[in-house]
């Protein structure tokens, strides 16, 4: 499994949309994450990683290597508020 289904995986275990992650990271435009989860498209630079796993909730590494399941790996939450706030918005838009 490469890095481009990890990222697709966690954001649709977790519920959120493109727009919505794109928020969370921040990234310019929903169709960044696009590219991310395109297998033979681009994958996030070593310097947005961070920012990537943080939003999904789970750690580096496992978004490149899938060493760990992503659910047991200990991060930053979003709280169930925040998450819904971002997922309306990206809805609206």
């Amino acid at each position: 499994m490469s890095i481009h289904h990890r990222i697709r995986q966690r954001r649709e275990q977790l519920g959120f949309s493109m727009q919505a992650l794109a928020k969370l990271i921040p990234v310019q435009a929903w169709q960044t994450i696009q590219q991310w989860e395109r297998e033979g498209g681009t994958a996030p630079k070593r310097e947005r990683l961070k920012a990537v796993a943080k939003a999904l909730q789970t750690s580096e590494r496992w978004l490149l290597f899938g060493d760990q399941d992503a659910k047991s790996v200990k991060h930053d939450k979003i709280s169930p508020s925040e998450k819904r706030q971002l997922v309306q918005e990206a809805q609206q838009t």
